[in-house]
């Protein structure tokens, strides 16, 4: 990937988030079912995301340490809206 000017916008992902891969407009980005990842704005601008994911509601688990915590149990009842 090329930039033009240095990106402001990344995805931090892996243990620790420690590894940062960045993204302009117009990029895909695949994120793995249970990945501990978090996007980042740098810059000034607003960055805007079009995402889809394989439950009606959005899963969030917080993770002050950023390590990945044990994985919650769901059944198709819990996904209904």
């Amino acid at each position: 990937m090329k930039f033009k000017s240095p990106p402001s916008h990344q995805l931090r992902i892996g243990d620790g988030l420690s590894t940062a891969l960045p993204f302009q407009a117009g990029d895909f980005i695949y994120v793995p079912q249970w990945s501990l990842h978090q996007p980042v704005n740098d810059g000034d601008e607003p960055v805007e995301m079009i995402v889809a994911r394989n439950t009606p509601v959005e899963i969030v688990t917080s993770t002050p340490d950023h390590t990945l915590p044990s994985l919650p149990q769901l059944n198709c009842s819990q996904m209904r809206a």
